[in-house]
């Protein structure tokens, strides 16, 4: 068995594609965890409700739903100082 990658998160464009050749298992066996932001489960089940074939991301226990945190960048006072001198 190979070593998998690091957890990988997944905006709604790859889950649609992987989906669409049937091969959602890859994802579980290439990645540690497979991150999937709320906001992209709400476009899966708007796109479900219009009749578009997306994966049910309750199929797989293994997608961990996440709520992201947006953090300041850390750049971003090294920038004003720049500015200032």
């Amino acid at each position: 068995m190979s070593q998998k990658v690091l957890d990988a998160i997944s905006n709604t464009s790859p889950l649609l594609f992987v989906h669409r050749i049937h091969s959602m298992h890859w994802l579980k066996e290439l990645f540690g965890k497979v991150l999937v932001p709320k906001a992209v489960i709400r476009e899966l089940e708007q796109g479900r409700s219009r009749g578009f074939d997306v994966p049910d991301y309750s199929a797989f226990a293994w997608l961990e739903v996440v709520d992201p945190v947006t953090l300041a960048s850390s750049f971003l006072p090294w920038q004003n100082k720049l500015n200032n001198d």
